[in-house]
């Protein structure tokens, strides 16, 4: 069994891991699974790097994120996962305040996936690192059209989240998330509902 991001289709098992992992950061999912696609879209199995990346997340076995680990750790997506989230998510959390496009290139930048540019020198590899960056964030802007994954919290009493973008976009953003999400978005609404009671 599939689901389809942005076009790409994904064992719907690996999905549910993927979006677990990005809930548990507290990282939009549509931020990891931008990155997921961009690192290993088809198959977790595969190794990239000439064979020193692996899994989900292609950690890097030799002075990267996946050094100390087995091909075989790496390759169980909840491992490579638990590995490569929190960087990714610390690079959110440190970007924020940036307008979306800008914070998904520097998360990816600092978080290892797939590298900073801007500490390269010009050349090949840099431009190929700068291409990664920009299909990241073209992938979560398809995401994001697709599904937007606004957190509960910007329902919850109807305070729009605003990161560079207008409070019109934010609000139909908004509409349509509800509309595609009915049961986390009346759970929102009785969260809401009883802080206000209780509260």
């Amino acid at each position: 069994m599939y689901v389809t991001w942005a076009g790409i289709q994904v064992a719907a098992v690996i999905a549910a891991q993927v979006d677990a992992a990005a809930g548990n950061a507290g990282l939009p999912r549509n931020v990891l699974r931008a990155i997921v696609l961009a690192e290993d879209p088809y198959n977790t199995a595969q190794g990239g790097d000439g064979g020193r990346s692996f899994g989900i997340l292609q950690l890097f076995t030799q002075g990267g994120q996946g050094d100390g680990y087995t091909p075989a750790q790496l390759l169980d997506v909840d491992t490579n996962l638990a590995i490569g989230v929190p960087p990714i998510a610390e690079a959110w959390a440190r970007n924020a305040g940036r307008p979306a496009a800008q914070r998904i290139a520097r998360t990816a930048a600092e978080s290892g996936h797939p590298r900073d540019p801007l500490a390269m020198d010009h050349g090949t590899h840099r431009e190929q690192v700068e291409a990664a960056i920009a299909r990241i964030v073209a992938l979560y802007e398809t995401l994001e059209a697709e599904d937007p994954a606004l957190p509960a919290a910007a329902l919850a009493g109807f305070v729009p989240i605003i990161e560079g973008a207008r409070v019109q976009d934010t609000i139909e953003r908004g509409i349509a998330w509800v509309k595609t999400h009915p049961r986390e978005a009346a759970a929102a609404a009785g969260a809401a509902a009883i802080g206000i009671i209780f509260g």
